[in-house]
């Protein structure tokens, strides 16, 4: 902020002041409270925003630094966070990360671990005592026949159970469980561990809560694999469903190239609700220079008593096997000069049903 903004600004806040309309400005009463009850030169010097160890009254006095907040009328850093020299001439101090899990820590000073981590003798964060190390985690050092339930992080600390008996083998925070197949009643995820992916799905009621495969997900074996339709996540093109003829672009089932969104056929019933879940082969139909795309301009005849109009004739184009459906479209009839055409490019000639009264037409091949 240059030194003619600072003036303005002293300028402005001198002039509310003079005329007692703050009251109706909150916000601004408490961008220049600290300087209109002090010395203005703080506004003229550029001293607005408040550093570690400025008073203040609430913590959006201390948003100038980062991960700082109001404790007892003073700016300090959030717990997990010291204060360090700043590399910013402007900024004495900063609040940066407190060292985490096997991390470079110095006892008895203010570079301390994160919770629930404390400094070894070794100079690294460590497990408290009583605690021991499981995947970054620290868990509670139980006796033999007792399992550690919780950690320093949770309410209580965490704690020591007996193991669950061989009945009821699964685990859930406190309490004890049997593994259940899929399909079958549970209450919680954890029984359905035995078939890999599945969840307890909850039914209409809490006590017909069963053992299921995700949505987007089919059992296949023992195992719960992402099958997803046309606008499903995905990751790779094997978690799109096969049937559905997509493959995953950007994290979702699209289209593959030669393929389009399923239409309302047809003979759809209008007063239901329709899914498109998937796609089918673009209608195409015959011509001389192989199958040509109609794009979205197409006369469709799937109905069973539609009729395509004069010089057409209706040709199946796309058979859907997820939804047993049949996908027909109107397509020109071919001309004999069409016809003749095609048979020229295979060295034959097209022999007319006129000509065959003739004993001596035979099929000629060049």
């Amino acid at each position: 902020m240059n030194l003619v903004a600072r003036q303005y600004i002293l300028l402005f806040s001198l002039i509310l002041q003079q005329h007692s309309v703050l009251t109706d400005f909150s916000s601004l009463k408490w961008y220049l409270s600290d300087y209109l009850s002090g010395n203005p030169w703080n506004l003229i010097t550029g001293n607005v925003y408040k550093r570690l160890g400025d008073r203040c009254e609430r913590s959006v006095d201390c948003l100038h630094v980062n991960n700082s907040i109001c404790v007892d009328g003073e700016c300090r850093c959030q717990s997990d966070y010291y204060p360090s020299e700043s590399d910013d001439v402007e900024d004495k101090k900063v609040c940066k990360l407190a060292p985490g899990y096997k991390e470079d820590c110095q006892k008895d000073s203010k570079l301390l671990c994160r919770f629930p981590f404390v400094c070894s003798s070794d100079g690294v964060c460590d497990c408290p005592p009583g605690f021991l190390s499981n995947n970054t985690h620290c868990i509670r050092n139980c006796k033999s026949g007792y399992t550690s339930v919780g950690s320093p992080e949770l309410s209580g600390g965490g704690k020591c159970l007996p193991n669950c008996p061989r009945s009821q083998p699964v685990r859930h925070e406190d309490r004890c469980y049997p593994l259940v197949g899929h399909s079958a009643h549970c209450l919680v995820d954890q029984q359905c561990s035995s078939v890999q992916n599945s969840i307890c799905a909850a039914g209409p009621i809490e006590e017909e809560r069963t053992c299921q495969c995700p949505l987007d997900f089919s059992l296949i074996g023992r195992k719960c694999i992402r099958k997803s339709k046309l606008g499903g996540e995905c990751i790779t093109n094997d978690d799109c469903l096969i049937e559905s003829n997509t493959i995953c672009l950007e994290g979702l089932c699209q289209c593959a190239l030669g393929f389009i969104p399923e239409p309302m056929h047809g003979g759809f019933n209008q007063s239901s609700t329709y899914v498109v879940e998937h796609c089918i082969a673009e209608p195409t139909c015959p011509s001389t220079k192989g199958l040509e795309k109609l794009g979205q301009a197409y006369e469709d005849c799937s109905g069973e008593t539609y009729r395509c109009s004069e010089g057409k004739y209706c040709r199946r184009w796309h058979i859907d096997s997820i939804k047993q459906r049949q996908y027909s479209v109107c397509c020109p009839i071919p001309k004999s000069e069409e016809y003749e055409e095609i048979c020229g490019k295979f060295g034959m000639t097209l022999l007319i049903e006129n000509s065959l009264q003739n004993d001596s037409a035979q099929p000629i091949r060049f």
